[in-house]
């Protein structure tokens, strides 16, 4: 069992390495006291990572179990964990085990949601059944480094563990005092920054919107580039003839995936910047999610959301039907959580959910959620969040496991332009809100009650925004053809990238900044 301390880098950066390290120390003592406990061995700490073995694989779910439930409760740490398990032969070395056990438990933590255990077929089929547990079988996965298709099963007790805690933002770092300048060195830098800004307005006249990014190349309408969120470069210009209605991207199942305008989805490998292939699915596309063995894709033209099988050559679409009263109009927005994808459905007032496991189909009934048009989703590890998009423009705070309204509606603006052309993304510390008639970005504090903390003016027509691994807010301006970082501190803009045209899709992966430039 390989168990593992989620968001702990961020919080070493936020709080300092003392304050991580203290975090660290506890979760060693509770994982080595379930261990004992639970007829396992703590074998070794690898920063904020745990190596528990057992001899038995219904022990190791079992202490799996009450792992999470120690982590979360009052004497607990401040950040939720994630487990992954395989049974096997390990071979024993100087310090523990190695081998192809610890192998797949780690790449199952890897992919381990925030709170969640996972368990490799052969660990649940050795365990059997067990008493107050209900393994929940998964979707088979590919996992890096290993040449087999991999079925993972959840474990989720039947009685429910405590809450995920909270983790404490960040206080803003201190502002420094500026030294004293002198006037004459003020009127001279802004005399110098006048003849550069007229010269960039030479050399924009004459390039037009094929203004690389930082360090990068030339970027071409219909294509999708990779930025490095670390300096603003551009790292890769994948040519794909995305065609003119606004498309977004997904990142997950080992690629990045996008979809034109001609009805195909297009699948890219990350690493190399290139086109793996296109596959036609003959419908139109509004958005599209990868994760839980499949690609999903929205299609308002339809009553029902599209499944893809990524592990096969030619998937054909699995179409899968959406309830009259909440599907009726076609689905618009997906969000991934775990074991379910959210629907949000247009114009017919609804929020759907899809089992990812056995792609069973419910609608959410909560009256709040009614004469509301939501053609945006987001999910954090505690919550799901849609948007309206209508004569208001609000988002909603939504319970995960039955879509429950929570909090909200946030009243962001007045909308004059109803539709899917808005976009949403959160995490655990906040929601970004962009919406491209105000030309601004809402910043969203999710913790209840949820209400509206920061707006920020942006470019011109915003329609795409992302999270990248530092918590950074990602704008892309449809109709300036930037990119634009926000920093989470001072809510201001730090960082422009100009890719050109009218980038309308943006998504963190790889370490990468994916944007659509059309």
């Amino acid at each position: 069992m390989i168990a593992d301390l989620r968001g702990y880098t961020r919080y070493s950066g936020g709080f300092g390495d003392e304050a991580a390290a203290q975090i660290a120390v506890r979760f060693a003592a509770i994982a080595d006291a379930v261990a004992r406990d639970s007829g396992g061995e703590l074998v070794e700490m690898r920063g904020d990572e745990a190596l528990l073995v057992y001899v038995s694989a219904r022990a190791a779910i079992e202490g799996a179990v009450e792992l999470q439930r120690r982590c979360r409760g009052p004497d607990g740490i401040l950040l939720p964990v994630g487990i992954g398990i395989d049974a096997g032969e390990p071979v024993a070395v100087d310090q523990g085990y190695r081998g192809s056990a610890l192998n797949l438990a780690a790449r199952l933590c890897s992919m381990a949601a925030p709170g969640q255990i996972l368990a490799s077929e052969t660990t649940v089929g050795l365990a059997g059944l067990l008493d107050g547990l209900s393994p929940r079988e998964l979707r088979p996965v590919r996992l890096k480094g290993i040449d087999r298709q991999v079925r993972p099963f959840e474990i989720e007790p039947t009685t429910p563990l405590p809450p995920l805690p909270s983790t404490p933002q960040a206080p803003p770092p201190p502002r420094r005092q500026r030294p004293a300048v002198d006037r004459r060195l003020i009127v001279l830098a802004m005399a110098l920054l006048l003849l550069a800004a007229l010269a960039a307005a030479v050399l924009i006249g004459r390039d037009g919107d094929d203004a690389s990014g930082t360090g990068g190349p030339a970027i071409a309408a219909g294509s999708v580039v990779g930025i490095d969120p670390a300096t603003g470069a551009v790292k890769h210009v994948v040519r794909v003839d995305l065609g003119s209605d606004p498309v977004t991207l997904a990142y997950g199942e080992g690629a990045l995936w996008t979809f034109t305008t001609g009805q195909d989805i297009v699948q890219i490998d990350p690493s190399t910047g290139k086109v793996e292939r296109s596959l036609g699915i003959g419908v139109p596309v509004t958005d599209i999610a990868a994760a839980a063995g499949a690609v999903w894709i929205a299609s308002p033209s339809t009553a029902s959301v599209l499944r893809l099988d990524p592990l096969e050559s030619t998937p054909k679409p699995i179409p899968l039907g959406l309830p009259p009263g909440g599907g009726e109009y076609g689905a618009y927005g997906l969000a991934l959580s775990t074991g379910k994808l959210w629907v949000a459905a247009g114009y017919n007032n609804g929020l759907l959910w899809i089992d990812t496991a056995n792609d069973t189909v419910a609608h959410g009934t909560d009256p709040k959620l009614q004469f509301q048009s939501f053609y945006e989703a987001a999910t954090t590890s505690t919550a799901v969040w849609v948007s309206e998009n209508s004569d208001i423009s609000s988002a909603t705070k939504v319970s995960p496991s039955d879509g429950t309204v929570v909090d909200g509606p946030v009243t962001l603006v007045k909308s004059q332009l109803p539709g899917p052309q808005d976009d949403l993304t959160a995490d655990d510390t906040s929601v970004w809100y962009v919406h491209p008639h105000t030309d601004s970005a809402y910043r969203i504090d999710p913790s209840s009650p949820a209400r509206l903390i920061n707006t920020v003016r942006v470019g011109r027509a915003p329609t795409g925004v992302a999270l990248d691994a530092q918590g950074r807010a990602w704008v892309t301006n449809s109709g300036s053809g930037t990119v634009m970082m926000i920093d989470p501190e001072s809510n201001t803009i730090v960082r422009t990238v100009r890719v050109g045209h009218a980038p309308p899709g943006i998504v963190f992966g790889g370490g990468l900044l994916w944007v659509a430039v059309q």
